[in-house]
């Protein structure tokens, strides 16, 4: 659904999908569209939170600090790129230092320009 308290007029859906590794390392793939057009180096993370109901069941990246530092950042590799339609595919692996039953059932935040969430 869409973020709390996002009033604009996008509405994105499509499909993320990810991938674990035995070691954790994981491919986020997603293939979406309904979002800003041309957003260049747009965020696209699993949050924290496991509710998109309020913005406080959202919380923050998802990530394990004793670990790792906080990957879902463009630097980190987690972005995309829409074309002129507002449509994104592909994919970019990571690690957020949690295995698949720490991310399991997570929210994924989409951005769109200037950090505003979308999704």
């Amino acid at each position: 659904g869409t973020y709390p308290e996002y009033t604009g007029h996008l509405k994105a859906g499509g499909r993320v999908t990810v991938t674990f590794n035995d070691d954790d390392t994981f491919k986020f793939q997603y293939d979406v569209s309904g979002l800003e057009a041309n957003c260049s180096g747009c965020g696209i993370h699993i949050h924290a939170g496991v509710s998109c109901a309020t913005a406080a069941e959202v919380l923050g990246h998802g990530w394990n600090s004793v670990v790792v530092q906080d990957l879902w950042t463009t630097a980190g590799g987690a972005f995309y790129n829409s074309d002129s339609s507002g449509s994104a595919d592909g994919y970019f692996e990571t690690f957020n230092g949690f295995g698949y039953e720490e991310n399991k059932d997570h929210a994924v935040v989409i951005h769109i320009q200037f950090v505003r969430h979308l999704v």
